[in-house]
């Protein structure tokens, strides 16, 4: 993962850095962009309980934290 830091904050930058690291694909990048507009959205379910829709989007935070800290490890394994 050489090239400089990360010094923004903004998803989008964030996003391609993760891209230009090779941490993540295009694909991957395009479900990256795509969950955050949904969990952006909270709150815009009308048809969800609001604990629910917080736990389910909760969930999807986390498993695609937990995809990229992984995809970030196997990296750094397999280029020492």
């Amino acid at each position: 993962m050489g090239g400089s830091p990360l010094t923004t904050t903004r998803p989008v930058e964030i996003r391609d850095y993760l891209a230009s690291a090779g941490l993540i694909n295009d694909t991957e990048k395009q479900a990256v962009a795509r969950i955050y507009g949904l969990i952006s959205n909270t709150g815009s379910h009308p048809n969800i309980a609001a604990e629910d829709e917080v736990r389910l989007m909760r969930n999807l935070a986390l498993t695609l934290s937990q995809y990229i800290r992984l995809q970030g490890e196997a990296y750094l394994k397999n280029n020492p």
